[in-house]
């Protein structure tokens, strides 16, 4: 277990910085990097139901601030990354787009998508579009996982924002064409940048407070 202490550190070293030095801006190096690492998150089916928006616009930043709760790190952080998933109204088995994707995400032949179309269709009811959209949004924690972890491994400071909008911010989204409409759900938002470490010192809790095993 060669990697086990180094992801140790990683995790015990990842804070939830919300102070950011607006002066200092992540490498364009080091955003393709955690990019394409991260594009190697697992997916149930493999079918990656998501995208990820990376805005380092200052004007964009601006201008989500309001609808993102009005909190500063949203225009002060370097990189805001907005994490999307597939909606059920267009990821599903009765969409041509879902069809094509899963072909080629899967290099499936004709054939073998209708095999594969059913093992899907008995997981899900596609009449239900929330639970499709449900379950895409689930996924994209696996991918927020994976891209915290990478962010801290580069030394960037992080933080998780679920406080916002949802309507307002997809529709933010659309009516400034940085998404196609219709095709998205909003998950979850990450500020990444440099900032000032918070002085206060959270006492973590002991293993047997926050989990039980079960034998």
């Amino acid at each position: 277990m060669p990697y086990v202490k180094e992801l140790e550190s990683i995790i015990l070293n990842r804070k939830s910085i919300r102070n950011y030095d607006n002066t200092k801006i992540i490498t364009d190096s080091k955003i393709n990097d955690i990019l394409n690492y991260v594009r190697h998150t697992p997916s149930a089916y493999g079918l990656e139901p998501w995208k990820i928006l990376v805005i380092s616009n200052p004007k964009i930043k601006k201008e989500l601030q309001p609808i993102i709760n009005n909190q500063e790190q949203v225009s002060s952080c370097s990189h805001l990354f907005i994490l999307l998933s597939y909606s059920g109204e267009t990821f599903n088995t009765s969409n041509d787009w879902f069809m094509k994707t899963v072909m080629k995400n899967r290099n499936l032949t004709k054939v073998q998508y209708e095999t594969y179309k059913l093992t899907f269709n008995n997981f899900f009811d596609v009449e239900q579009k929330v639970q499709i959209s449900h379950w895409a949004q689930c996924q994209t924690f696996i991918l927020l996982q994976n891209l915290l972890l990478l962010l801290t491994a580069h030394e960037i400071d992080n933080v998780v924002l679920g406080g916002f909008n949802k309507k307002l911010l997809l529709q933010f989204l659309e009516t400034n064409k940085l998404i196609e409409p219709h095709k998205y759900h909003v998950a979850v938002l990450v500020c990444a940048g440099y900032g000032h470490s918070s002085k206060t010192k959270i006492i973590k809790r002991e293993p047997d407070e926050i989990s039980a095993i079960i034998k």
